[in-house]
């Protein structure tokens, strides 16, 4: 498959002129060119110089329109960028990719596992407290895609993540799967957040994995 590769470098199409052509029925928002991505839902081309901060402006465009950002978005995005800017695209092994994927995905699983046994789980409260933002974020998704399928799989996978969480919370049944961040929300709200940690995640400032949503300070007696 083709992954673009040359991200930063300003294409020449992708001009306000030429969307405007191209998608008479949409708005045109942002850049006056560069890398560009149609919003189907807000009839929007969304336009960024990069591809990376295009990226960032098309979830914090989902987001604002209470639309759910789909776990493939970048994937989609990628392919996308690709069709219209082959000459920044390369050639890339899925096996490689999907290795480096799965990888990523595991070094994450065990270092909550680990957090948990060293650190212990949070408190109760704030657990319910993370559930509830949970259950109303457009981010919480059914995990249709099942990225984690063959490690999910495996047993001892299964076995960790029930001794992860012996704990529950009251809205278990409306947790499901983090689009933003592919982890099963059922056993996240109760791992310390400083052990999921994300740089290259903007996480929504509803969201409690945001810096600047802390649980709230309990007032001395």
């Amino acid at each position: 498959m083709l992954k673009l590769t040359r991200h930063v470098e300003i294409p020449r199409t992708g001009t306000r002129k030429e969307l405007k052509a191209r998608y008479p029925d949409y708005t045109v928002y942002g850049d006056s060119n560069g890398y560009f991505w149609p919003v189907e839902q807000t009839k929007t081309v969304v336009v960024s110089l990069t591809f990376k901060t295009l990226i960032e402006a098309v979830k914090r465009h989902l987001t604002a329109n209470d639309i759910a950002i789909p776990i493939d978005l970048e994937r989609s995005m990628n392919e996308f960028a690709c069709q219209e800017h082959s000459e920044n695209c390369e050639e890339i092994d899925p096996d490689s990719e999907r290795k480096v994927s799965l990888w990523y995905m595991a070094k994450k699983f065990f270092t909550a596992v680990i957090s948990a046994a060293v650190d212990g789980l949070v408190p109760q409260e704030e657990a319910e407290r993370r559930a509830l933002i949970c259950s109303t974020c457009p981010n919480n998704q059914p995990m249709e895609a099942r990225i984690c399928e063959g490690c999910w799989s495996a047993n001892f996978v299964r076995e960790a993540a029930e001794k992860l969480s012996t704990r529950h919370t009251s809205l278990d049944n409306k947790l499901d799967t983090c689009s933003l961040c592919q982890c099963r929300n059922l056993l996240k709200v109760h791992v310390q957040r400083e052990a999921m940690a994300d740089k290259s995640i903007d996480w929504p400032s509803w969201c409690w994995m945001s810096p600047t949503n802390d649980p709230p300070a309990k007032e001395e007696a």
